[in-house]
């Protein structure tokens, strides 16, 4: 998935290691909309992912 972020329009990422499922970071078109003040270190890829690997498109 990381790989081809660039193809995801929409992204939800659910932390569900308690039993009310938190959204922890929201993305659309490869920018983060949301973040969760303190992100599990298991979302830190994909938080890095975004910011930093996604390539920006230039208008035409």
């Amino acid at each position: 998935m990381l790989n081809h972020l660039d193809l995801v329009n929409d992204l939800l990422v659910i932390d569900n290691s308690a039993l009310n499922g938190e959204i922890v970071l929201e993305a659309e078109n490869g920018r983060v909309k949301y973040q969760h003040a303190k992100l599990p270190d298991w979302v830190l890829p994909i938080h890095i992912q975004l910011l930093f690997h996604n390539p920006i498109h230039p208008t035409l």
